[in-house]
């Protein structure tokens, strides 16, 4: 039987685990990274260009800004599911992530419901800090998420179980790894003062 040396067993023994680990990030993670990309919940809400819902907007090109200024722009989002909908926008991705610290993005939503088949005229507005610096391009990624009405009131947020356990799944995993390099070395030296 052929044996790998000590180091080279451990080496590919926690090589496979970060490569395992960050197939598992990636799994998890169901964004598109370019300029302002767009998301939606296609289940429940669209993003569109026009009022007449056959657009769909996937990113936003905000073009040259100006500190201290707002750049706007127009979107409809419609409901497309057969119940009441509530709206929440989020970003995410930013790169550099310093960007946040001096762009935000807001817009004109006020919270009211959606009812099927619903489209809302809705202006995304990115504000500009005046103190910017240092950042001459950057890029984040837009969700906006429709969420039904809960029976008892509030708003329902669905759980992605995979997403929550992922943390755990890998650290399991590379405990895992760990106990069976520890437990592969301690048999490869007592085989070795055994032998001699």
């Amino acid at each position: 039987m052929l044996y790998l040396p000590k180091e080279k067993a451990v080496l590919a023994l926690v090589v496979s685990s970060l490569i395992l680990f960050a197939f598992m990030l990636l799994v998890t993670t169901n964004t598109i990274t370019n300029v302002s990309a767009v998301e939606a919940n296609e289940a429940r809400v669209g993003v569109y260009w026009d009022s007449n819902c056959t657009d769909r907007v996937f990113s936003i090109d905000w073009g040259t800004l100006t500190p201290g200024l707002m750049k706007s722009v127009v979107v409809y989002i419609r409901n497309e599911v057969e119940e009441p909908a509530y709206l929440i926008l989020s970003t995410t991705n930013w790169n550099p992530s310093k960007a946040s610290q001096y762009l935000n993005l807001g817009w004109d939503y006020s919270g009211q419901r959606m009812n099927l088949g619903e489209t809302l005229q809705i202006t995304l507005t990115l504000s500009i800090s005046p103190y910017i610096e240092g950042i001459s391009s950057f890029s984040f990624d837009i969700f906006i998420k429709g969420y039904r009405v809960s029976p008892v009131g509030g708003i329902y947020i669905p759980v992605n179980k995979l997403e929550l356990l992922a943390p755990y799944i890998g650290l399991t995993i590379l405990l895992a790894v760990a106990v069976i390099s520890v437990g592969y070395v301690k048999k490869r030296k007592r085989d070795t003062e055994i032998i001699s």
